[in-house]
């Protein structure tokens, strides 16, 4: 009876062990996923840039450096593709799919600015002996989607008197075509305002495209 009962004991044991192993699940494992997230055209890094792979999302670092730890799933969710999507303020939204295998990957990834950029400006003054006289402003502005992209240039000024200060501002007219990414733009502002306020050097540009994204640049101006 002992060896009878210790047999089937036996038995069932092992039978329970075999059915654990075929229907059971493999754990889940992390798989470690790091890159860099630069500027298409500059090379730079771009910080501040949400990159989200499959369920997990973080946030690029000063030098566009990022790590994700992604859970690979059960054997029955692997060798499928992943969503990639990385985004950055002012920045075309990179999207993509890839397949994972369990190991650290690398994966560097360059987004396309989106919004107008001010390259270089030049203020020039121009004196006449019938009026006050103007600053004559010409700046290269571009925009990698094509120059057609570009909607609006403004010009603001800053004038003071005294304690009082006040911006004045101007409409930037297209001028002429640089390299079709890239023209030069311009408008005229006054040397000093009916209020007798002096252009104290200070002076912003910004532009806008179709789809509503802003440049910016802000110097001084010193002749």
């Amino acid at each position: 009876m002992v060896i009878l009962f210790a047999s089937f004991f036996l038995l069932f044991s092992c039978k329970e062990f075999t059915s654990y192993n075929l229907e059971g699940t493999s754990p889940e494992i992390l798989i470690k996923i790091a890159g860099v997230i630069e500027d298409q055209y500059s090379g730079k890094p771009v910080r501040d840039a949400e990159v989200q792979i499959g369920s997990r999302s973080t946030i690029t670092d000063l030098g566009g450096r990022y790590t994700i730890h992604l859970p690979m799933g059960t054997d029955e969710n692997r060798d499928k593709p992943v969503p990639i999507t990385v985004s950055a303020y002012n920045y075309v939204t990179h999207t993509e799919e890839r397949i994972f295998y369990p190991e650290n990957i690398q994966i560097n990834l360059t987004l396309v600015y989106a919004a107008p950029i001010i390259f270089e400006t030049t203020i020039t003054s121009v004196t006449q002996p019938s009026s006050n006289g103007y600053y004559h402003l010409e700046a290269l502005i571009g925009d990698y989607q094509g120059l057609n992209d570009i909607i609006s240039c403004q010009a603001a000024f800053r004038y003071v008197l005294g304690t009082w200060s006040d911006w004045r501002y101007f409409t930037l007219q297209f001028v002429r075509n640089f390299d079709g990414v890239k023209g030069y733009f311009e408008c005229d502002a006054p040397l000093t305002l009916d209020t007798g306020a002096s252009f104290n050097g200070r002076y912003e540009i910004k532009a806008w495209d179709t789809e509503g994204h802003e440049g910016f640049y802000f110097a001084d101006y010193n002749p």
